[in-house]
């Protein structure tokens, strides 16, 4: 009995043993952590917009209708809050006749691609003079007119009028043009219209191209 007493003690102490190994195994097993740091930067959009060709057949110092010369000097109006589109200065006048014809160019100096559209806005209530001065838009293969009046917007938010890629390649920017016309009609009412005045704004909207290419 005794040694059947010690053969159990001694099983047991093995089992133990083996137990606690194998507990104490489990904080010696081999490991390595592996840390990788990430960071995003947000690319930007960054348009300019420039005047690249001005056309006129203006009102000059004698009241007769002239046509200028086209002017093809660049002219940056990204920031330009109280410039007139189309170089009108104060005291200058229109009449039935005159007509402005600005092309404008739209360029990528960022690093997403994008879209845009353009709106139309009066300053104020429409007023006879409004009603005469008609816009012309062409941009990305689409033309536009309508009185001045009644406001224009070419495309919108969901529906570009052109893509303009960003490059990699800061020695030459995408771009894309766009031209804006605005004309006194004559009319009937052309009487209504004298001394009125008449100011708008063109705002172009540049949106991200968020179409996933592939």
């Amino acid at each position: 009995m005794k040694k059947v007493a010690q053969k159990l003690t001694l099983a047991l102490l093995t089992i133990t043993v083996c137990i606690a190994l194998l507990v104490g195994g489990t904080f010696a097993l081999f490991s390595q952590d592996i840390t990788v740091t990430n960071h995003l930067v947000a690319g930007n959009i960054k348009a300019s917009l420039t005047r690249e060709r001005l056309e006129k057949d203006y009102l000059d110092k004698d009241g007769q209708i002239k046509k200028a010369d086209p002017n093809t000097d660049s002219m940056d109006f990204t920031n330009a809050q109280y410039e007139n589109l189309f170089g009108l200065k104060e005291g200058d006048m229109v009449a039935p006749g005159c007509s402005y014809t600005a092309t404008m160019r739209l360029t990528n100096k960022g690093t997403v691609a994008f879209t845009y559209w353009l709106e139309f806005k009066l300053n104020g209530e429409a007023n006879k003079l409004a009603e005469q001065l008609e816009v012309t838009v062409t941009a990305g293969g689409n033309t536009t007119t309508q009185p001045l009046s009644a406001g224009l917007t070419l495309g919108s938010a969901d529906k570009g009028l052109a893509v303009v890629n960003a490059s990699q390649d800061n020695s030459k920017y995408e771009s894309t043009d766009f031209t804006v016309t605005v004309k006194f009609v004559s009319s009937g009412d052309n009487n209504a219209a004298q001394s009125l005045s008449v100011g708008f704004d063109l705002v172009v909207h540049a949106i991200q191209y968020a179409e996933v290419q592939g």
